[in-house]
């Protein structure tokens, strides 16, 4: 039964690394995607004299950020740093993200002001509140303060995460885990004109999928053949005493 555990918590571990890394294939194109990587370690104890394989946490968010690439759009920025974008979903949540392709949705009472949005919700500014803008060119300072022409509308809430663990909640969008608000950080900018794409390699990230599918298909034959066996000495155990 000791193989079949070792070997059933081999499979486990690999099947959490393949789920990561399928997600970061598929979001290798995503601005201000952040990749996730599972670590497994080997451990002892739990009654066996051999040591398992084990996920001690779930997927762990890279803090290494993308390259930033020029697109010259002013609706476009990137976040400095391990700084995340603060946006407010409906339910009033605060969320995070490096999602820095902007867009501006027009009110529903007037068509000449628009909102602010980041990764399909609402920009907050550091004050909490949203941006809500009239029709003009935007000028995004290096600090996150909106303006457009001579007229400041307010700065982005910008948030430095370090020391709190970051949750994906989806389409390029975080929360810490305590469930808290993050407060504004005077240590993230933001670069106008410019976008992050993501850390990966599409190369390195195909190869890692094919290499844990393989390692994966591995573990699971392992464990079908110690099953086998365990079955087969079961089968000849029976015949013995009964013979």
């Amino acid at each position: 039964m000791n193989g079949l555990y070792v070997a059933a918590s081999g499979l486990n571990a690999e099947m959490a690394k393949l789920g990561s890394e399928s997600s970061n294939l598929a979001n290798i194109w995503t601005p201000g995607f952040r990749r996730f990587e599972t670590i497994a370690q080997a451990e002892a104890g739990a009654g066996s004299p051999y040591e398992y394989a084990t996920v001690p946490s779930g997927p762990v968010l890279a803090t290494v950020p993308g390259p930033a690439q020029d697109t010259g759009n002013p609706m476009d920025v990137y976040v400095t740093g391990n700084g995340y974008l603060a946006v407010q979903n409906v339910a009033g949540q605060e969320l995070y993200t490096r999602d820095g392709a902007l867009s501006v949705v027009p009110t529903t009472d007037d068509p000449n002001m628009g909102t602010l949005y980041a990764a399909g919700h609402p920009l907050l500014k550091d004050d909490g509140t949203q941006f809500v803008l009239p029709k003009g060119n935007i000028t995004i300072s290096p600090s996150g303060i909106v303006s457009i022409g001579t007229v400041n509308y307010g700065k982005i809430k910008l948030v430095d995460p370090t020391g709190e663990d970051m949750v994906a909640v989806g389409d390029s969008l975080y929360r810490t885990a305590s469930g808290r608000s993050l407060p504004a950080s005077n240590r993230v900018g933001v670069r106008q004109g410019f976008l992050e794409m993501s850390s990966g390699n599409l190369v390195g990230d195909m190869v890692s999928v094919v290499d844990s599918a393989r390692q994966y298909d591995n573990s699971l034959s392992v464990l079908h053949m110690i099953d086998e066996n365990w079955n087969q000495a079961n089968q000849a155990f029976a015949l013995n005493v009964n013979a």
